[in-house]
């Protein structure tokens, strides 16, 4: 592994403007980086230090360098996810429309004539449950952002795109195969999908494909970009890996006893923002019915309770962010001390990649690589002193010493969760510092099994891309999500008569 720390630190144009702030050391540098044709494999950098901005940084260095690829693909393995980050990549390119200079800059890079409707870098958002408006395929040398999940971006890649007919399906495998860098969010999730695109990029053999993997909890690759002890000298970056998260453990003797614990302990904090993290849907929703109960709306009529999991639809989606707790859980925020609590109970959904600064946290026991997440999404500024209460059965605490017992996928995780627990007592805080100082043994250890990824060859692709052709090919998801040897029980069950 090469340390791809070094780089030139350089100034950032028309970036305080877009973003409102100064960019970090860290950014600088992998601005410089993206200048010089240079996009790292893989990026290391805590959560909360702005990595989703290596998308802006990118856009803007291909102004300088129109030799880059003209389109950013970002990848991640939550539709929750996609929304926000569309958003917020929304919300840069209207503040680029308002600087006409830069504006100018990107339609030299295009095609045709920016039409009246067009923006300078065009958005397209792929994931389920929302049709895609297709003005990112209009003019393929226009610079854009094309923002989707692990299965919508990677099937359309391998010409077999969800929803897509024969017709479409070479043009999204060529526009998102080709003159493209996809950035993999939180990769460490999705180690399938990363080996996917690395392949990609291997059968390709150009600088017209690129690849990176975002992460915040390591990362396995020959050329990794991570701080530099002088990035850890800036103030702001130093109040955030250093961000106080104080846990707390809280034994119950059996798991129907942990809702009841979680909303006793959700309950006691009567200021703030508190996080609620559990490992099923079924849980979630108990919770944030007891405590709606137990939290009556106020007197300016504002729920107090709601609810984030993988299972609502498009249109809850909306409404839960544009509703009152929400906003209370946004990072520039007014932090009032004196308002009272709201709740955000989240499952998995609200682990990875979304922007919540919550001021306190409550959450059942799991794997060491899901509470790095769950964590993540508390006092991501440093402004407060955050307590993290973790509920766990004394069953719990058990550690397997027999291997031959951890032979299912079950039976590893809750050995995972054992030996998470023992890891946790020991660390003297939850702060990004503390936690990125565990070694890849022991977070190894003490995550949740990932499925094999299978190696994709150029043979495969060509077959593929043979779109009308009537071909038996293996299904997609195999090279997109992996192979597991224990695969989970299903959900669902269709029964037809």
């Amino acid at each position: 592994m090469t340390d791809a720390r070094r780089g030139t630190e350089i100034a950032v144009p028309w970036f305080r403007e877009i973003v409102g702030s100064d960019p970090y050391p860290w950014q600088r540098r992998m601005y410089g980086k993206f200048v010089e044709g240079d996009a790292p494999e893989a990026v290391d950098v805590p959560t909360g230090l702005g990595k989703t901005l290596c998308v802006l940084l990118f856009l803007l260095a291909r102004v300088r360098n129109p030799a880059l690829p003209a389109r950013v693909v970002y990848v991640v393995d939550r539709r929750a996810i996609v929304d926000q980050t569309a958003e917020a990549i929304r919300a840069w390119i209207e503040r680029i429309v308002g600087l006409p200079a830069l504006a100018d800059e990107f339609d030299r890079c295009s095609a045709f004539a920016r039409l009246s409707l067009e923006r300078p870098v065009q958005l397209g958002v792929l994931r389920g449950g929302m049709a895609d408006d297709g003005e990112w395929r209009v003019d393929p040398a226009r610079p854009a952002v094309v923002v989707g999940t692990v299965d919508m971006i990677g099937s359309r890649i391998l010409f077999s795109g969800y929803g897509d007919g024969r017709s479409r399906r070479p043009m999204h495998a060529g526009l998102l195969g080709y003159d493209s860098i996809v950035m993999l969010d939180e990769a460490h999730l999705s180690p399938a999908m990363g080996a996917f695109l690395h392949d990609v990029e291997r059968i390709q053999d150009h600088s017209k494909f690129r690849t990176m993997t975002l992460s915040a909890t390591g990362a396995e690759a020959s050329a990794v970009f991570s701080l530099s002890a002088k990035d850890e000298e800036d103030p702001e970056v130093r109040r955030r890996l250093h961000a106080v998260k104080k846990p707390s453990f809280h034994p119950v003797e059996k798991p129907a006893d942990r809702i009841g614990r979680i909303c006793e302990l959700a309950a006691d904090h009567r200021t703030g923002s508190v996080a609620i993290f559990v490992g099923t849907v079924a849980d979630a929703g108990k919770i944030a019915k007891k405590l709606t109960g137990l939290c009556p709306p106020g007197a300016d009529g504002a729920e107090r309770v709601a609810l984030l999991t993988g299972t609502l639809r498009g249109k809850e989606r909306a409404e839960l962010a544009a509703g009152a707790v929400w906003r209370r859980f946004l990072p520039g925020r007014d932090r009032d001390a004196r308002r009272r609590s709201v709740y955000l109970v989240m499952t998995s959904a609200g682990e990875v990649g979304v922007d919540l600064d919550a001021d306190r946290c409550v959450m059942d026991l799991s794997t060491l690589d899901s509470v790095i997440q769950r964590v993540g999404r508390v006092n991501r500024s440093g402004r407060v002193k955050a307590e993290v209460s973790i509920v766990h059965t004394k069953k719990e605490e058990e550690i397997p010493n027999d291997d031959k017992r951890t032979t299912t996928r079950p039976q590893k995780i809750d050995a995972a969760r054992a030996k998470t627990l023992e890891v946790l007592r020991r660390l003297p805080d939850l702060s990004p510092r503390t936690l990125r100082g565990i070694d890849k043994p022991t977070l190894e250890r003490c995550s949740a099994p990932s499925p094999q990824p299978a190696r994709l060859h150029a043979e495969v692709v060509e077959a593929f891309a043979a779109t009308s052709a009537a071909l038996q090919l293996p299904p997609v998801s195999v090279y997109l999500r992996g192979v597991s040897e224990d695969p989970e029980t299903p959900e669902s069950f269709l029964l037809w008569r």
